[in-house]
């Protein structure tokens, strides 16, 4: 949503479960955790979706950035 105006400016499809979590980078990317047993990053300025992080066994509940915004981590179900 727009912050001015609140109206929605995008909306970002690409999971196929719930999302569980969502974190932005210093620099606007996105990564968002799904029950889907994904991650993915997205291009919000664009909506693109820039990968799809699959190797999980298991939904993955949460997602963050490393204080460098050189990788991501994420934890789930399949505990690892």
């Amino acid at each position: 949503m727009d912050r001015s105006d609140r109206q929605l400016v995008r909306t970002l499809t690409g999971h196929n479960g719930a999302v569980y979590d969502v974190v932005f980078s210093k620099d606007g990317s996105l990564a968002s955790a799904s029950a889907d047993a994904t991650v993915k990053l997205w291009n919000v300025k664009t909506g693109e979706r820039l990968d799809t992080l699959g190797q999980p066994e298991s939904e993955q509940c949460t997602v963050a950035f490393t204080p460098d915004d050189r990788a991501v981590v994420a934890g789930g179900a399949d505990g690892s």
